[in-house]
């Protein structure tokens, strides 16, 4: 009876580890993987948030021709609730979802932006020779709400 009884508490540990989402803490912010992307998220000032994702097992080293602004050091604070992981600059917060990757923002308690549920995938195809990934990203918009670029 004991050792079934070890056993099943050795099983429960187990299937607790396996749900919970490990991440690494940066100078900049936060790696994690989930469903298999890699999630970066770097703080460029207190209120400007660096997302980068792409598909695990793969690099990014693509140098951006929008994002001119290089990192300042900025305070900020990582904690983690249930499945969420939270960052706090002192005038924005991020909020992970550390079961699906989706990633909302907000400012002074309120909501800013958020992505759909599923709201990034990646499809890879041949371009010219190279292999590439054809990225689909959506968000939760209000009716009268736009996004550019």
């Amino acid at each position: 009876m004991k050792t079934k009884l070890s056993g099943l508490f050795a099983l429960l540990f187990i299937s607790l580890g396996v749900q919970a989402q490990a991440y690494q803490k940066t100078t900049l912010g936060i790696k994690t993987q989930i469903k298999g992307h890699e999630i970066e998220l770097q703080f460029y000032s207190p209120d400007i948030v660096r997302v980068i994702k792409y598909p695990a097992g793969h690099s990014f080293d693509k140098q951006s021709l929008s994002v001119v602004l290089k990192p300042g050091e900025t305070s900020f604070n990582v904690k983690q609730r249930g499945d969420e992981l939270i960052l706090d600059s002192r005038k924005m917060q991020v909020r992970l979802d550390l079961n699906s990757g989706n990633i909302a923002f907000g400012a002074e308690g309120k909501p800013l932006l958020s992505e759909k549920e599923a709201g990034a995938s990646f499809s890879e195809f041949d371009d010219a020779g190279t292999k590439t990934f054809s990225v689909k990203q959506a968000f939760v918009l209000d009716k009268e709400e736009a996004i550019y670029g």
